[in-house]
Protein backbone atom coordinates (compact mmCIF):
# COMPACT_ATOMS: atom_id res chain seq x y z
CA UNK A 1 0.00 0.00 0.00
CA UNK A 2 1.52 3.67 -0.57
CA UNK A 3 -0.12 6.15 1.64
CA UNK A 4 -0.96 9.26 -0.07
CA UNK A 5 2.23 10.74 -1.41
CA UNK A 6 3.97 9.04 1.22
CA UNK A 7 5.63 6.38 -1.20
CA UNK A 8 5.86 8.95 -4.04
CA UNK A 9 9.17 8.55 -5.17
CA UNK A 10 9.32 5.24 -5.31
CA UNK A 11 5.95 3.82 -6.63
CA UNK A 12 7.79 2.48 -9.48
CA UNK A 13 8.84 0.16 -7.76
CA UNK A 14 6.03 -0.67 -6.07
CA UNK A 15 4.06 -1.16 -9.28
CA UNK A 16 6.62 -3.78 -11.00
CA UNK A 17 6.52 -6.63 -8.24
CA UNK A 18 4.66 -8.63 -10.19
CA UNK A 19 1.24 -10.10 -10.54
CA UNK A 20 0.90 -11.66 -7.16
CA UNK A 21 1.02 -8.35 -5.69
CA UNK A 22 -1.70 -6.09 -5.25
CA UNK A 23 -0.81 -2.45 -4.98
CA UNK A 24 -3.21 0.35 -3.28
CA UNK A 25 -2.76 3.78 -4.00
CA UNK A 26 -4.38 5.34 -0.54
CA UNK A 27 -5.79 9.44 -1.50
CA UNK A 28 -6.51 11.57 0.57
CA UNK A 29 -8.71 14.85 -0.15
CA UNK A 30 -6.55 17.27 -1.12
CA UNK A 31 -7.96 19.89 1.67
CA UNK A 32 -7.81 16.79 3.66
CA UNK A 33 -4.32 16.08 3.06
CA UNK A 34 -3.33 19.49 3.65
CA UNK A 35 -4.78 20.16 6.67
CA UNK A 36 -3.29 17.09 8.20
CA UNK A 37 0.15 18.94 8.10
CA UNK A 38 -0.23 22.55 8.62
CA UNK A 39 -3.30 21.40 11.60
CA UNK A 40 -1.24 18.24 12.99
CA UNK A 41 -3.03 15.76 15.50
CA UNK A 42 -1.58 15.30 19.19
CA UNK A 43 -2.01 15.22 22.45
CA UNK A 44 -3.99 18.69 23.29
CA UNK A 45 -1.39 19.84 26.48
CA UNK A 46 -1.44 23.59 26.72
CA UNK A 47 1.10 24.06 24.55
CA UNK A 48 -0.07 22.49 21.81
CA UNK A 49 -3.52 24.66 22.53
CA UNK A 50 -1.81 27.53 22.42
CA UNK A 51 0.47 26.81 19.34
CA UNK A 52 -3.10 25.22 17.23
CA UNK A 53 -4.45 29.20 17.42
CA UNK A 54 -1.30 30.48 15.94
CA UNK A 55 -1.33 27.27 13.20
CA UNK A 56 -5.60 28.11 12.70
CA UNK A 57 -5.15 32.15 12.22
CA UNK A 58 -1.89 31.44 9.63
CA UNK A 59 -3.53 28.67 7.89
CA UNK A 60 -3.49 29.79 4.30
CA UNK A 61 -0.78 32.55 5.39
CA UNK A 62 2.11 30.66 6.87
CA UNK A 63 4.94 30.11 4.85
CA UNK A 64 6.69 27.59 7.43
CA UNK A 65 6.23 25.97 10.23
CA UNK A 66 4.69 22.63 8.85
CA UNK A 67 7.43 20.06 9.15
CA UNK A 68 5.82 17.58 11.68
CA UNK A 69 5.89 14.72 8.95
CA UNK A 70 9.16 16.40 7.28
CA UNK A 71 7.16 17.86 4.32
CA UNK A 72 8.17 21.25 4.59
CA UNK A 73 11.98 19.27 4.40
CA UNK A 74 10.58 17.28 1.14
CA UNK A 75 8.97 20.15 -0.72
CA UNK A 76 11.81 22.68 -0.34
CA UNK A 77 14.28 20.11 -1.42
CA UNK A 78 12.00 18.97 -4.43
CA UNK A 79 11.64 22.81 -5.51
CA UNK A 80 15.64 23.29 -4.82
CA UNK A 81 16.41 19.96 -7.08
CA UNK A 82 13.59 21.45 -9.55
CA UNK A 83 11.95 17.89 -9.24
CA UNK A 84 9.73 16.35 -11.72
CA UNK A 85 7.22 16.28 -9.41
CA UNK A 86 6.76 19.90 -10.13
CA UNK A 87 5.88 19.63 -13.86
CA UNK A 88 1.84 18.89 -13.56
CA UNK A 89 2.00 22.57 -11.36
CA UNK A 90 0.75 25.36 -13.19
CA UNK A 91 2.69 27.87 -10.95
CA UNK A 92 6.43 27.98 -11.71
CA UNK A 93 9.26 26.56 -9.14
CA UNK A 94 9.79 30.35 -8.42
CA UNK A 95 6.20 30.99 -7.45
CA UNK A 96 5.88 28.11 -5.39
CA UNK A 97 8.88 29.30 -3.41
CA UNK A 98 7.27 32.35 -2.33
CA UNK A 99 3.93 30.76 -2.07
CA UNK A 100 2.25 29.81 1.23
CA UNK A 101 2.60 26.54 2.47
CA UNK A 102 -1.09 25.59 2.01
CA UNK A 103 -0.27 25.98 -2.22
CA UNK A 104 2.84 24.09 -2.16
CA UNK A 105 1.39 21.83 -0.36
CA UNK A 106 -1.50 21.91 -3.01
CA UNK A 107 0.80 21.58 -5.66
CA UNK A 108 2.62 18.57 -4.21
CA UNK A 109 0.03 16.42 -3.32
CA UNK A 110 -1.59 17.01 -7.18
CA UNK A 111 2.30 16.30 -8.71
CA UNK A 112 2.95 13.47 -6.31
CA UNK A 113 -0.45 11.85 -6.61
CA UNK A 114 -0.10 12.06 -10.23
CA UNK A 115 3.52 11.06 -10.81
CA UNK A 116 2.44 7.98 -8.15
CA UNK A 117 -0.86 7.39 -10.80
CA UNK A 118 0.92 7.60 -13.67
CA UNK A 119 3.53 4.78 -12.60
CA UNK A 120 0.89 2.30 -11.54
CA UNK A 121 -1.16 2.36 -14.37
CA UNK A 122 -1.40 -0.15 -16.30
CA UNK A 123 -1.08 -2.54 -13.29
CA UNK A 124 -3.34 -4.16 -11.19
CA UNK A 125 -3.60 -1.47 -8.90
CA UNK A 126 -6.17 0.00 -7.20
CA UNK A 127 -6.86 3.64 -6.08
CA UNK A 128 -9.08 4.49 -2.67
CA UNK A 129 -9.70 7.37 -1.33
CA UNK A 130 -9.43 7.74 2.80
CA UNK A 131 -13.01 9.46 2.78
CA UNK A 132 -14.59 6.67 0.90
CA UNK A 133 -12.97 4.22 3.09
CA UNK A 134 -13.65 5.77 6.30
CA UNK A 135 -17.71 5.72 5.01
CA UNK A 136 -17.41 2.52 4.05
CA UNK A 137 -14.82 0.32 5.52
CA UNK A 138 -16.29 -3.11 5.08
CA UNK A 139 -17.11 -2.21 1.53
CA UNK A 140 -14.30 -1.08 0.53
CA UNK A 141 -12.08 -4.36 2.05
CA UNK A 142 -14.44 -7.07 0.30
CA UNK A 143 -13.20 -4.53 -3.04
CA UNK A 144 -9.84 -5.48 -2.17
CA UNK A 145 -10.05 -8.84 -1.36
CA UNK A 146 -12.13 -9.38 -4.52
CA UNK A 147 -9.11 -8.18 -6.68
CA UNK A 148 -6.67 -10.83 -4.34
CA UNK A 149 -7.48 -14.54 -3.90
CA UNK A 150 -7.35 -14.20 -0.23
CA UNK A 151 -10.03 -16.11 2.00
CA UNK A 152 -12.76 -13.60 3.23
CA UNK A 153 -12.51 -12.59 6.47
CA UNK A 154 -15.00 -10.56 8.92
CA UNK A 155 -13.08 -7.58 9.53
CA UNK A 156 -13.92 -5.41 12.44
CA UNK A 157 -14.22 -2.18 11.27
CA UNK A 158 -16.23 -1.00 14.47
CA UNK A 159 -13.25 1.71 15.43
CA UNK A 160 -13.12 3.30 11.72
CA UNK A 161 -14.61 6.94 11.70
CA UNK A 162 -16.00 9.23 9.24
CA UNK A 163 -13.71 11.63 7.75
CA UNK A 164 -14.43 15.26 8.98
CA UNK A 165 -14.79 17.94 6.75
CA UNK A 166 -11.36 20.01 6.25
CA UNK A 167 -10.72 23.54 8.07
CA UNK A 168 -12.48 25.66 6.30
CA UNK A 169 -13.38 23.78 3.04
CA UNK A 170 -15.37 25.99 1.70
CA UNK A 171 -13.18 28.96 1.64
CA UNK A 172 -12.77 30.59 -1.48
CA UNK A 173 -8.23 30.36 -1.14
CA UNK A 174 -8.71 26.83 -1.73
CA UNK A 175 -10.11 27.37 -5.51
CA UNK A 176 -8.20 30.16 -5.87
CA UNK A 177 -5.08 28.07 -4.87
CA UNK A 178 -6.42 24.83 -7.30
CA UNK A 179 -7.38 27.07 -10.27
CA UNK A 180 -2.93 28.21 -10.67
CA UNK A 181 -1.80 24.86 -9.62
CA UNK A 182 -4.23 23.31 -12.39
CA UNK A 183 -6.09 20.91 -9.91
CA UNK A 184 -9.87 20.15 -11.38
CA UNK A 185 -12.61 22.11 -9.19
CA UNK A 186 -14.27 18.50 -8.11
CA UNK A 187 -10.99 17.81 -6.00
CA UNK A 188 -11.69 21.21 -4.10
CA UNK A 189 -15.36 21.10 -3.95
CA UNK A 190 -15.59 19.96 -0.43
CA UNK A 191 -17.49 16.63 -1.18
CA UNK A 192 -16.20 13.50 -0.77
CA UNK A 193 -14.73 11.30 -3.59
CA UNK A 194 -14.62 7.88 -4.67
CA UNK A 195 -11.30 5.99 -5.66
CA UNK A 196 -12.61 5.57 -9.27
CA UNK A 197 -13.87 8.75 -9.88
CA UNK A 198 -10.17 9.99 -8.57
CA UNK A 199 -8.49 7.56 -10.95
CA UNK A 200 -10.42 9.00 -13.92
CA UNK A 201 -9.56 12.38 -12.89
CA UNK A 202 -5.81 12.03 -12.51
CA UNK A 203 -6.29 10.07 -16.28
CA UNK A 204 -7.51 12.56 -17.74
CA UNK A 205 -4.99 15.15 -16.50
CA UNK A 206 -2.04 12.89 -17.41
CA UNK A 207 -3.63 12.25 -21.12
CA UNK A 208 -4.24 16.27 -21.53
CA UNK A 209 -0.12 16.36 -20.06
CA UNK A 210 0.90 14.61 -22.77
CA UNK A 211 -0.70 15.82 -25.79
Amino acid sequence: MTDVVRCWNVTGEIGNLGDNVLPIHLVRSVQGWVQAQLLPTGPRRLRKRLFDIYREFSFFRRRGHFDNYHYQSIIDTALAERHAVWQHSNLSIEELKGAPAYVKLMAFWWGANLVSHAKLRGSNALLVTLEEFSEAPSKILSEVLDATSWTRHDFSTGQVRSVRAAHRSNATAWKKAGDAIGIPVELISGEPIGGQAMAAIFDKALDEAAR
